[in-house]
């Protein structure tokens, strides 16, 4: 509740200085509320095992509140503003997710495209810096670059 308070009241104090558009970004789904006047609302979604049936019952709420959001509160796009699956521990990071194999990583990428590519608006991927969540090096590399160089 604090979080959706926070959202209407910081909004206006924004817009009072910045011209530019303005993003309401999630830890996963986030509240489902009032977004009006934010221009784009982005999900942060991290998968931490093989159930690859309960990912896209996931993403499937997604495209739903993507959907939603966009037409109800006259959004210019809904993103991704995080997405991956963690392959390795990182020091120092407290409680980490559940930790999947590189070949896994790869499958919950191509699933994730597989599922909201032409429902979402946009993508950031932990590409490099190598590190816990990274697709640098590994099988998910190439997954994500065969959606980026897509042709429709």
């Amino acid at each position: 509740e604090k979080s959706k308070e926070w959202a209407r009241l910081v909004l206006p104090k924004v817009r009072e200085k910045y011209s530019g558009d303005i993003l309401l970004k999630f830890a996963d789904l986030g509240p489902e509320d009032n977004f009006s006047g934010y221009d784009y609302v982005s999900f942060d979604v991290y998968w931490s095992d093989t159930n690859f049936d309960e990912l896209r019952t996931h993403l499937s709420e997604v495209k739903r509140r993507a959907r939603e959001y966009k037409r109800n509160f006259n959004l210019k796009g809904v993103i991704f503003g995080e997405m991956g699956a963690q392959v390795e521990e990182e020091e120092g990071w407290g409680e980490q997710s559940p930790i999947v194999g590189e070949d896994d990583q790869a499958k919950i990428m191509d699933i994730m495209f597989n599922e909201t590519w032409g429902r979402l608006d946009g993508y950031f991927v932990s590409w490099g810096r190598r590190g816990p969540f990274s697709i640098e090096g590994r099988p998910a590399e190439s997954i994500v670059e065969g959606w980026y160089t897509k042709q429709e």
